[in-house]
């Protein structure tokens, strides 16, 4: 007498379900992360199958099949998972360079303390196993498992990428996807697919929380000749598994009068979800910027006038200049002066030139204490005044060289850009001096160029743009007062900036492309 088995048109109904609470744990973001993960899986992904067995009167261990597969291929088991962890690291890097994209950084993954690398273990390595194996393979594969192993291997594991609602997630563990239906299909046991998850999300909360437990596994697991290894290991361990097991018997097909359709609906009304993440996700993927939130800065941390001395390299680190910085800090206006001298040079490296010729001037600019909003922008070099500010929204830039008139242009600020801080290169390095410096962060600003070539209109004007501003580190770098230790600062994709990591966080060195600023006291 045959088993009641689950069937197609209830877990398809199930999976819905699941999809939909999975949807709507964006509104938990309040919580702490590896938190909001156990609740996750307890509560929208176990309970719910749980619930589904019990109201369907399925026998829980009959029906997953919760049998022990013995020691030796419980070891294959979790070999294979653990072996197949790095492949799935290349296979993110090798999707991100086909796809454009890559996911946003979240710090706040990357557990900092015993008690979040603890959490972090539980979630990965413990609750993602065991919760999704019971829907996927204990429930869904069993469902349907009539259609054949293999067809019912490709399409659950079809059914566990979309799950997770991201599509370079999903493409990285394609292989994992497979070999857990097959582990499962093979051995008949649920804990034995359960362990195959467990080897590969152990290996992933190794490397999450190597800053606080082992220090440089991430650097071993993801080497590459650790990845070649791995997956040496995971196929014999396969192959071990496939040699001491012997898969059951494909099931009968149950007697249903369900069309496909009536059958399906429920996976089709999940598929809008799930193109609705993958959408929202090449979005912030291709255009992180605009998906940052603004940039947000504390007050200054200096009440007094303060004055620091800069040594200028060009892009071979050839010196070429140096310069003095004045910033004052007044009750309305914080004013910046600049004083420079920089000797004119060319340089050839491969393809690439750059030159620039003999200049000495000074650059003022001034700026709200409290909003930080420009107030004027001045540089004054000997052949060529410029000045740029924004009014109602509008960029305007004053440009006159000796004996010619002076030259007028303006930009409109973009819509999307119009809650953001607008700076520039001669201002945003010191004013992020009052950014809170956090590793990974993201955040985004306005740079203006004031006044440069615009292939588009082929003239000089501002050139605005939304770009963003990405922390790293701590690090160490060289100065000319001894090695120091920095926060890295990206803005857009060629201003970089390294800040003392203790308080007030002076800027000590400055890279805008061409040249080089480093701190000299």
């Amino acid at each position: 007498m045959n088993m009641k088995k689950p069937t197609i048109k209830q877990v398809n109904l199930l999976l819905l379900i699941v999809i939909c609470l999975q949807a709507s744990n964006l509104l938990f973001a309040w919580l702490p992360t590896y938190v909001r993960l156990i609740l996750n899986q307890a509560l929208f992904i176990l309970l719910p199958t749980f619930i589904y067995l019990r109201w369907a009167k399925l026998p829980v261990r009959q029906t997953v099949k919760w049998r022990w597969p013995g020691g030796q291929t419980a070891v294959f088991a979790f070999l294979i998972g653990a072996g197949l962890y790095p492949l799935a690291i290349y296979l993110v890097i090798f999707f991100q360079a086909v796809l454009g994209y890559s996911l946003p950084e979240m710090p706040e993954m990357i557990p900092t303390t015993h008690l979040e690398a603890l959490l972090a273990l539980i979630a990965l390595a413990v609750m993602a196993p065991i919760c999704e194996e019971f829907l996927f393979r204990g429930v869904a594969q069993n469902a349907y498992a009539h259609h054949g192993p293999t067809r019912t291997i490709l399409f659950v594991g079809f059914l566990f990428i979309a799950f997770h609602l991201s599509l370079l997630q999903g493409l990285s563990i394609i292989f994992l996807a497979l070999v857990l239906g097959f582990v499962y299909w093979r051995t008949a046991s649920l804990p034995a697919a359960i362990l195959t998850h467990v080897g590969a999300n152990l290996m992933a909360a190794i490397v999450l929380t190597s800053g606080v437990w082992i220090t440089g596994a991430d650097e071993f697991l993801l080497a590459p000749a650790t990845a070649v290894a791995g997956l040496i290991i995971a196929l014999l361990a396969l192959w071990l598994l496939i040699r001491t097991t012997t898969p059951e018997p494909r099931p009968e097909a149950p007697v249903t009068t369900a069309g496909r359709l009536a059958q399906g609906w429920p996976l089709l009304a999940a598929l809008p979800i799930f193109l609705v993440f993958v959408g929202l996700e090449i979005f912030i993927g291709r255009s992180p910027k605009l998906a940052a939130p603004p940039i947000a800065l504390d007050p200054l941390p200096w009440q007094e006038t303060q004055t620091w001395h800069y040594e200028i390299s060009n892009i071979i680190d050839d010196p070429i200049g140096h310069a003095t910085c004045t910033l004052t800090p007044e009750t309305a206006v914080v004013t910046l002066i600049c004083d420079q001298e920089q000797e004119g040079y060319e340089v050839q490296d491969g393809q690439s030139y750059w030159f620039s010729i003999d200049f000495v001037g000074q650059r003022t600019v001034q700026w709200q204490r409290d909003s930080y909003a420009p107030v004027a922008d001045l540089s004054d070099h000997e052949e060529r005044q410029m000045r740029w500010e924004l009014t109602n929204e509008t960029i305007t830039v004053e440009v006159a060289y000796s004996g010619l008139d002076t030259r007028v242009t303006t930009e409109p600020l973009p819509l999307l850009a119009q809650d953001v801080l607008v700076s520039s290169g001669g201002s945003w390095p010191w004013q992020l001096t009052a950014l809170r410096f956090e590793a990974g962060a993201t955040a985004r600003l306005v740079h203006v160029a004031p006044d440069v070539w615009r292939p588009a209109t082929e003239d000089m004007g501002p050139v605005v743009q939304t770009v963003l501003v990405k922390v790293d580190g701590p690090e160490e770098i060289e100065t000319p007062a001894g090695p120091r230790t920095a926060w890295r600062v990206e803005v857009g994709k060629q201003e970089v900036a390294w800040y003392d990591t203790a308080v007030p966080h002076t800027l000590l060195r400055y890279f805008n492309g061409m040249e080089t600023w480093t701190l000299t006291d």
